[in-house]
């Protein structure tokens, strides 16, 4: 074989910590809010206030240093 595939094992998952399982949760309701109110907005203003969180969420991030 040319490439081997390791897979993690049940220690490793469980040493992961829990907010970065529900990160992956939150991405995709955002994702799904957004094809949502697109059409209720448009596109426009959804990308407006889609950057504006960015960039308030980045603000916030880099205040506190969470990691």
């Amino acid at each position: 074989m040319v490439f081997t595939r390791q897979y993690p094992e049940l220690v490793e998952i469980k040493s992961v910590p829990v907010f970065l399982w529900f990160s992956g949760v939150l991405s995709a309701l955002g994702i799904s809010m957004f094809y949502y109110l697109i059409p209720k907005m448009g596109v426009g203003n959804m990308m407006s206030y889609a950057l504006t969180g960015q960039l308030l969420m980045a603000i916030v991030a880099s205040h506190f240093g969470p990691v």
